[in-house]
């Protein structure tokens, strides 16, 4: 480095407050990997105190953060940006947020090399959610049944992030009860608990308010706190679908790792709960005029006098058994 010229370490001293300022997490490191500075929102990413951090090995706090499975590749990047060379920016997945970590200057004398760590994850959620409402539009667009679309809405669900397990129930109109339909990542034994709710239950009420609610275990009073205990679920998302005013099905979601939703995630639930209440409708409708159908060519079918069903043009679509007999 050139005669008066300031190194990042001399910045970092002498005007903190022009990596304070910042958004992003910063820290500086020197070329052995021991930590020289770290701003104020650094701290707030990783959950350590500054004290705690300034001074020990950039090493040892990448493995100590990070999951045995990236460690190693995050270890050797730190490496090779403390002695100077180039490292390309990456993203890595920490507490079920999404940071981006980049290099933009390096000291030409290594005295140290500066990290910048942006928090990413409305980024990462917003493409997500782009791409499962792409795949689930396709999915339900070419669904031949109710089962196979509920089926197509629940696995779209599963790719949001914090959410690893839950099930899709349907609304009765007639009687108002709760069933589940499709499940995932749940155990037979919880499954076998909350696969009815009745009409007249706290779970059904809170279905049919029509307003989505994300609790911690034990928040909402009344929802088998013991059976979501024994399951080790940790949080719950409830999404009801709605079309046309009403309640017809409802997203039972929740997570295994994380004690609450985060905001992105619970924007994309509610994206996605959206777009498939048109779509179980349409389906919904389908199926019981598709079964209407069935009903009503088997009961023709049993009458005993001929019965013929002809169209506008005069040309026959129907006929029953008794008057093919008849006719020969």
């Amino acid at each position: 480095m050139s005669e008066g010229s300031v190194s990042l370490l001399d910045l970092a001293r002498s005007a903190p407050s022009f990596f304070e300022a910042s958004r992003d997490g910063v820290v500086l490191h020197d070329h052995d990997g021991k930590v020289l500075f770290v701003n104020e929102a650094l701290c707030n990413i990783v959950g350590v105190k500054r004290e705690s951090i300034l001074g020990q090995s950039m090493f040892g706090l990448v493995k100590q953060l990070t999951p045995p499975s990236e460690a190693a590749v995050l270890t050797e990047r730190t490496r090779t940006r403390a002695g100077g060379g180039p490292v390309p920016t990456y993203e890595i997945e920490y507490q079920g947020r999404w940071f981006e970590i980049s290099t933009p200057l390096q000291d030409p004398k290594c005295a140290c090399a500066i990290a910048i760590v942006r928090d990413v994850t409305d980024r990462k959620l917003a493409e997500e959610l782009l791409t499962a409402e792409r795949d689930l539009g396709i999915a339900l667009a070419s669904a031949h049944g109710l089962r196979e679309a509920l089926d197509a809405a629940l696995d779209c669900v599963l790719r949001i992030r914090c959410i690893d397990s839950g099930g899709l129930y349907l609304v009765d109109q007639a009687t108002g009860a709760v069933d589940l339909v499709v499940h995932r990542g749940l155990s037979d034994a919880f499954v076998c608990r909350v696969s009815h709710f009745a009409a007249d239950g706290p779970q059904a009420r809170l279905v049919k308010s029509g307003v989505p609610a994300y609790a911690r275990l034990g928040e909402i009073t009344g929802l088998q706190e013991d059976a979501h205990r024994a399951e080790g679920l940790r949080s719950l998302a409830i999404l009801p679908i709605v079309h046309e005013g009403h309640v017809i099905a409802v997203f039972n979601m929740a997570s295994h790792q994380h004690d609450t939703m985060p905001e992105g995630t619970r924007r994309a639930l509610e994206t996605i709960a959206t777009q498939v209440g048109e779509a179980l409708a349409r389906l919904a409708a389908e199926q019981a005029q598709r079964e209407i159908e069935l009903w009503y060519r088997e009961l023709v079918a049993a009458i005993p006098d001929m019965v013929f069903i002809l169209d506008r043009e005069g040309t026959v679509r129907f006929i029953n058994r008794p008057a093919a007999a008849m006719l020969g």
